[in-house]
């Protein structure tokens, strides 16, 4: 006693599968679209680098805020290094670091004439010049200098913009009779570029604080930037 033809259930519909055996035969158009789904899976190989640039910066971040002994040396607690890093990583995503590292690597690979080995050691070299001037100027280079804040330059009143291009001197005629404290500049322009790194993050939804009015972790932070035994404490930090 078979079962009549009628009597079988129908099979449910697989969508973007091919036709059962002996069914009516789909249109081209699933395979097409299953296709399609398969490559937008697989980022451009550049995109790919840049992330993993990008990871593997930011690994790096997370082993210092757990090293106690580079902590100690920088001033940093664990608590105030990891909402540093938080602010650095939001940053760092608002201000499109991976893209940029994935333009330069897809300007490189076009290049058919050099060796693979070659390419990847020069891709390694464009990643980590882009996040090194990240880290050193935290995105402001890439702003009008009449946009950037303003930071303390170590006299009475004066100020500067932060990371803005310095005269270009040739011979000792275009020096000044004093001698600029060059190790104050760098650390303030760095904390003042990092307060407003802070402020954008919070404007933009990227940060981790919620209210910058009473962002008390962001003067904890700058506190013991400027309390910490080296001048280059926070690009150290950031490393």
């Amino acid at each position: 006693g078979g079962t009549s033809s009628k009597s079988r259930a129908t099979p449910p519909p697989r969508p973007g599968a091919p036709p059962l055996p002996g069914g009516k035969k789909k249109t081209v158009a699933a395979a097409a679209v299953s296709g399609q789904s398969v490559s937008q899976k697989a980022p451009p190989r550049e995109a790919y680098l840049a992330r993993a640039a990008m990871r593997h910066w930011m690994d790096g971040l997370v082993a210092l805020a757990r090293n106690d002994g580079a902590l100690q040396a920088i001033g940093l607690t664990h608590k105030l290094a990891s909402e540093l890093i938080a602010e650095l990583v939001a940053a760092a995503r608002r201000t499109g670091v991976e893209d940029t590292i994935a333009q330069d690597l897809a300007r490189l690979s076009g290049s058919s004439i050099e060796r693979p080995d070659i390419l990847l050691e020069k891709a390694g070299f464009l990643a980590t010049s882009r996040i090194n001037r990240f880290v050193s100027t935290l995105g402001f280079e890439a702003m009008p200098e009449d946009k950037r804040p303003m930071a303390p330059d170590g006299t009475e009143d004066g100020e500067v913009r932060v990371f803005a291009r310095r005269p270009d001197v040739s011979d000792c005629d275009g020096l000044s009779r004093e001698r600029r404290n060059f190790s104050y500049l760098a650390l303030s322009e760095w904390m003042y570029a990092f307060n407003q790194l802070v402020t954008d993050n919070v404007l933009s939804g990227e940060g981790v604080t919620v209210n910058v009015k009473e962002n008390e972790r962001l003067r904890a932070i700058l506190e013991a930037l400027d309390a910490a035994p080296a001048a280059g404490s926070a690009e150290a930090a950031a490393r």
